[in-house]
């Protein structure tokens, strides 16, 4: 018993001593007649320090969705844009259909990572 003691008290002395991260905040900007935001998810991977963001995007028009990007503006502690990416140009969506847009950004650490992110889907032309 004291050796599972002396084996798990430093590992959990590292882990309470870790970096931790805030809970980030993801911001549906909703969309427009056609195209909406149906859903968001965000993750981190500290190996290489990309902190993800995914969106599923609908087609609600008649016609095919096509010339869109989803954005992505990260959003600091003090209400700071950090900053902004955009995916989804040269991707088509039948009406009716949805598609899943990821947008990456390199943070080098939980520390990094925003503390707001927010989405929206708008049409490019």
């Amino acid at each position: 018993m004291k050796k599972l003691l002396i084996f798990c008290l430093p590992l959990a002395l590292l882990y309470a001593c870790g970096e931790k991260p805030h809970k980030t905040e993801l911001i549906n900007d909703k969309g427009n007649d056609s195209l909406v935001i149906t859903a968001l998810r965000d993750t981190f991977n500290k190996f290489k320090g990309s902190y993800y963001v995914s969106a599923m995007v609908k087609n609600l028009g008649k016609t095919k969705a096509e010339n869109f990007m989803v954005q992505a503006k990260y959003i600091d502690q003090v209400g700071d844009i950090v900053a902004e990416t955009s995916s989804g140009a040269g991707k088509t969506i039948a009406p009716g259909d949805s598609l899943l847009i990821e947008n990456t950004y390199d943070f080098q650490s939980y520390k990094n990572v925003p503390y707001k992110v927010k989405v929206s889907v708008k049409s490019m032309f």
